[in-house]
C-alpha cells in the first residue's frame, strides 16, 4: 500500500507541474500578444505631416524710450569732430587720405583761411554702416572776405567718412 500511495502522489505532482508549466507559458504568450496589439492600437507618438505653402516673416517694431540728452550728446560729438576734421582738411587743402579739399576759391578768386568765416547748418546726418564705419553729412556756409569786405558766399555739402584703422576722408560738394 505504501507503494501505490507514493505512485499516486507522484503522478499528481507531475500532472500539476505540467499544468503549471502550460499555465505560465500560456500566460506569457497572452501578455506578448496583448502587448503587440496594445502597441499597435495605442502608439506612443503621433506623427502628422503638414504642408506649408509659404512662410511669412514679420518685422516686429518695438519702441523703446531713450533719454534724448544722451542721444544728442553722441550726435553732437560726431558733428563737432566732423566739423573739426573738415576745417583741418580745408586749411591743409587735403584730408588725411590725401584727397583734395579745395574750398578756398570763390568766383575765381583765391582766399587764405584767415579770410574765411563759416556757419554750420543745424541739420546733419550720421549714418552707421557697422561698428567700425560711419559717415557724417552736413552743410556749411562759407563767407569769403578781403580787407574785411565780404566778397563771396558759398554753401558746401560736406561728407566725412570714418573707418577704424583708416584715414578720415572728407568730401566737399558745392551747392548751387
Amino acid at each position: 500500500m505504501n507503494l501505490s500511495k507514493c505512485t499516486c502522489q507522484k503522478g499528481k505532482t507531475e500532472v500539476n507541474k505540467m499544468e503549471n508549466n502550460y499555465f505560465w507559458a500560456l500566460l506569457v504568450m497572452a501578455l506578448m500578444v496583448g502587448g503587440v496589439f496594445g502597441a499597435m492600437a495605442f502608439p506612443r507618438s503621433v506623427v502628422e505631416e503638414v504642408s506649408v505653402d509659404k512662410i511669412v516673416y514679420k518685422d516686429v517694431v518695438k519702441e523703446v524710450p531713450v533719454d534724448r540728452i544722451v542721444k544728442e550728446e553722441v550726435l553732437i560729438s560726431h558733428l563737432d569732430k566732423s566739423v573739426e576734421d573738415f576745417l583741418k582738411a580745408a586749411e591743409d587743402e587735403e584730408d588725411e587720405a590725401g584727397n583734395d579739399v579745395d574750398v578756398l576759391e570763390c568766383n575765381n578768386s583765391s582766399y587764405e583761411w584767415d579770410e574765411v568765416s563759416f556757419k554750420v547748418e543745424d541739420e546733419y546726418l550720421v549714418e552707421y554702416f557697422d561698428d567700425d564705419k560711419y559717415e557724417v553729412n552736413f552743410t556749411v556756409d562759407l563767407k569769403y572776405k578781403q580787407d574785411d569786405i565780404a566778397r563771396c558766399k558759398e554753401s558746401w555739402n560736406v561728407l566725412v567718412e570714418y573707418e577704424e584703422d583708416e584715414d578720415t576722408e572728407v568730401s566737399v560738394t558745392l551747392l548751387e
